[in-house]
C-alpha cells in the first residue's frame, strides 16, 4: 500500500469516526440523557449574567450577521480581482506534463512549456 493510499484511508476513517460521534451526540439528546449538562450550564452562565455581559453578547452577534460576512465577502472578493494570483516562480513560466508523456523526449510529445497563469 502507497502512502498515498494510506493518507485516503486514514481521512476516511476520520471522516466515520466523526460522523459516529457526531450520531450518537444528537441520539443523546434526542433521548434526553444530556438533560443534566445543559442545566448545570445554563445555571452556570446565568450566575455570571450581567447587563455588560448582554450588550458584549448582542456586539459579538453583530460580527456574524448576515450584512457584516456579505461585506467582508466583497471586500476580500474585490481585493483578490484586483490583485491578481500570485505567480508560481518569477518568470511566470512552470512546466507542465500530461499524462503519458515520455520523460526522454520533454520538449516533444505532450510536455510543453506554458506561460502565465493556465489554472
Amino acid at each position: 500500500m502507497s502512502r498515498a493510499e494510506e493518507r485516503t484511508e486514514w481521512r476516511f476513517a476520520c471522516l466515520i469516526v466523526s460522523s459516529l460521534l457526531f450520531a450518537a451526540l444528537a441520539v443523546a439528546v434526542v433521548l434526553g440523557v444530556t438533560d443534566s449538562f445543559d442545566a448545570s450550564t445554563r445555571s452556570g452562565i446565568n450566575r455570571w449574567a450581567s447587563p455588560n455581559l448582554t450588550l458584549l453578547a448582542h456586539a459579538l452577534s453583530f460580527i456574524g450577521s448576515v450584512a457584516v460576512l456579505f461585506t467582508l465577502t466583497a471586500l476580500t472578493a474585490a481585493g483578490l480581482w484586483l490583485g491578481g494570483r500570485p505567480r508560481s516562480n518569477r518568470s511566470g513560466a512552470r512546466w507542465r506534463g500530461a499524462p503519458g508523456a515520455r520523460c526522454d523526449q520533454p520538449l516533444a510529445g505532450r510536455s510543453v512549456l506554458r506561460r502565465g497563469h493556465d489554472r
